[in-house]
């Protein structure tokens, strides 16, 4: 028997599903002794004495790195920050969880948009940069707001924290799509955008990160958010530790990508100013999983291929046929996550004509089977 401590931030959804993923792991040998402890000082004069042999922490600062580092147990990280002295660690693509989002907005014919977070942290400041990468592509230059409303510290002046997120969302031009770095910022948006008199997603569309279900469908509408795999988070710093304790090498660490975007009422809108586009895309987004061809859509919507083609292009980048495989893969991927389908059933109901065409679109998309990415990213216990 091992005797594990973890140190997970458990005030939200992320981090007990964290703790999910440890509690899920099978170490190689024996069991774990897992025990919950609060990172402060007295925690390194009790690790012996409660007989930890390996610690999963989240050690955001130098000085608790130095401490963990000369306790003389393996230590896995799991803080998202890349800060020196440095452990081995647990990681979410945070530049790829910003490009997820503005690529959501985009997608949903955002011109405007915005993207909001709290000051100076390297997690949102990587999330910020994926965002504003994939908005510059299409040459949209996000709106950008650090802010501390949600924090409730001591040193802050929530009314003028608030009358600073009003006048940022009030001057920002409509309709918009705004991202912020996590649920809890979303959730404070949103309620700028309802008393302001304003309607999400028509004025202002709001898209969060974690997709912690609680806070998401506190507000009306619900709040869309980026789907991280937080289970497989937690999972994946077990196996790490579990290598350690044997004397085996941590390997390199642990980059975990988004999931995708869980679509709610707060983003679910097609804001196009082309009639024929949107009729298309409406029937892309209701039909690609009964298996539908381009001709089908030209048959919708009553349009020549070349116009239609030329028109995706230069408003998404990208062809009907590619738009119709995204929706399916998106669809194979949520039925992947959500249920145990047999992966046959899952390539049927997504509106692939067969389970290797389905394995072909991931392999393309994902560089992962439709197997191992149910591995990885599963909600299904």
């Amino acid at each position: 028997m091992y005797g594990i401590a973890t140190i997970v931030p458990l005030y939200e959804t992320v981090g007990r599903e964290m703790l999910h993923g440890i509690g899920s792991y099978k170490p190689a040998e024996g069991y774990w002794s897992i025990k919950l402890l609060n990172l402060t000082e007295a925690v390194f004069d009790r690790v012996h004495l409660l007989g930890v042999d390996g610690m999963i922490v989240q050690a955001d600062q130098p000085q608790w790195r130095e401490a963990l580092l000369g306790l003389g147990v393996p230590v896995v990280d799991i803080s998202q920050r890349d800060i020196t002295p440095r452990l081995p660690c647990v990681r979410f693509d945070n530049e790829e969880i910003g490009r997820v989002g503005a690529a959501h907005l985009l997608d949903a014919g955002f011109r405007s948009l915005g993207f909001v977070s709290r000051p100076a942290l390297q997690i949102t400041e990587a999330r910020r940069a994926g965002f504003c990468e994939v908005a510059r592509r299409v040459r949209v230059e996000p709106a950008i707001h650090e802010t501390e409303v949600y924090e409730h510290a001591i040193h802050v002046d929530e009314e003028e924290e608030y009358a600073r997120l009003r006048a940022w969302v009030s001057e920002l031009p409509k309709p918009a799509g705004v991202m912020t770095s996590k649920d809890a910022i979303a959730v404070e948006i949103a309620n700028v955008v309802s008393s302001l008199g304003l309607r999400s997603p028509h004025d202002v569309a709001v898209v969060g990160v974690h997709d912690d279900e609680a806070l998401c469908r506190l507000c009306h509408p619900p709040i869309s958010s980026v789907r991280t795999p937080a289970e497989r988070f937690g999972y994946e710093a077990a196996a790490m530790l579990d290598r350690m304790l044997h004397g085996q090498d941590s390997g390199s660490p642990v980059v975990l990508p988004p999931v995708g975007v869980n679509v709610r009422a707060s983003s679910d809108i097609l804001m196009i100013d082309d009639p024929d586009l949107e009729h298309a895309l409406r029937f892309i987004r209701e039909h690609a999983t009964e298996g539908i061809q381009v001709s089908d859509v030209l048959d919708a919507v009553s349009i020549h291929r070349r116009t239609l083609e030329k028109r995706f292009r230069d408003r998404l980048g990208r062809s009907p046929a590619v738009e119709i495989r995204r929706v399916q893969l998106e669809h194979a991927k949520l039925l992947l996550t959500e249920t145990d389908l047999p992966v046959a059933e899952v390539a049927e109901r997504s509106g692939f004509t067969s389970p290797p065409r389905l394995t072909e679109a991931f392999a393309r998309e994902t560089t992962v089977t439709p197997k191992r990415y149910r591995e990885q990213h599963s909600r299904v216990r």
